[in-house]
């Protein structure tokens, strides 16, 4: 009662319970009901001007760097930065492109290194699934969605990949038209976020372990986080570790990362390059306080290539800056 209809849209996906089953098309409906009367309801939300790089980088761009920033931040529990890269990460993309890589990373991130979440999984489902639909989103949604970003953030719980991992159970079919229970929005995910093989698998296994919604993380310590409100993020508040094999990988052969330590050490290029590779992947990127594996841990093993890494990560991040940043 009450209710007014302020936006609705359909969207036809296909759906799958595993990689290797038959595709199951759906069309979804969504719909946004609000009690504000129209002169009340919040402003559409306008991003502010970019601190880094969109594109144009030789380097790497600033939508992969605070991709792989808000990921290593989770896996520190460092919620307030982690919200703070989300924010600048909306800035660099705007709504189509920066608030969409958000809303799919920070679901990826929940099953990866933290938790998903009760009920909050599926608001955040419904949002990326919604403005693939061009639902325009509000001042107020956008302060959900980072207030979300911190709840994952601050989360004692998971690896859930840990648990998804060795799985090999999927659903045996797709849930019927009508019902949208935790399985179905599992499943959405994947077409809605155009998620790659490694995320897809992830997501599949979960249609069918988190069913109940009950065996979901209870939420704890959530509150609107409004983007006015935050500081923008610094060069200097980087995490270098978050400039890995991953940042600015994609179409060349190696990382930059790769090439801006062996141009700051050459001998490293004697070293074998698989050795480093599991170094930085298996040690230095890995970092994960949620199963004691803190910062003192991964800088015990090789130093020296620490330092190096350091270095050559401040040349990446430098390079990401806008010439004249707000």
């Amino acid at each position: 009662p009450g209710l007014q209809r302020v936006w609705s849209a359909e969207r036809t996906v296909s759906l799958r319970t595993s990689k290797d089953a038959t595709a199951s098309p759906r069309t979804i409906a969504f719909a946004f009901d609000s009690s504000d009367p129209p002169t009340a309801r919040p402003p559409t939300f306008k991003h502010a001007r970019t601190a880094y790089r969109g594109s144009g980088c030789a380097l790497a761009n600033g939508a992969t760097l605070l991709k792989s920033l808000l990921q290593k931040l989770v896996r520190r529990r460092r919620h307030q930065l982690a919200v703070r890269a989300a924010h600048e990460l909306i800035c660099v993309g705007g709504i189509s492109g920066g608030l969409v890589q958000v809303l799919r990373r920070i679901l990826v991130i929940a099953l990866e290194d933290s938790a998903p979440l009760q009920g909050m999984n599926s608001v955040l489902v419904w949002f990326l699934g919604a403005v693939g639909a061009r639902y325009a989103p509000t001042e107020r949604d956008v302060a959900w969605v980072l207030g979300a970003v911190d709840a994952v953030a601050r989360c004692p719980a998971g690896p859930t990949k840990n648990v998804l991992k060795p799985r090999s159970t999927y659903l045996e079919a797709v849930p019927p038209v009508g019902v949208l229970d935790t399985s179905f929005e599992f499943l959405c995910v994947v077409p809605f976020g155009g998620l790659g093989p490694w995320d897809s698998e992830l997501f599949l296994k979960a249609a069918e372990k988190f069913v109940p919604p009950e065996r979901l993380t209870p939420v704890q310590n959530f509150a609107p986080i409004p983007p006015a409100s935050l500081r923008r993020l610094r060069p200097e508040e980087f995490l270098l570790e978050a400039v890995d094999t991953e940042v600015g990988a994609y179409g060349k052969t190696r990382a930059p990362i790769w090439d801006a330590m062996f141009e700051i050490e050459p001998d490293l290029e004697n070293e074998s390059f698989s050795e480093l590779q599991s170094w930085m992947c298996g040690k230095r990127s890995m970092v994960q306080v949620r199963y004691n594996f803190g910062e003192a841990n991964a800088r015990r093993v090789q130093p020296d290539w620490h330092e190096v890494a350091d270095a050559a990560a401040w040349r990446i991040i430098d390079a990401c800056v806008v010439s004249n940043p707000p």
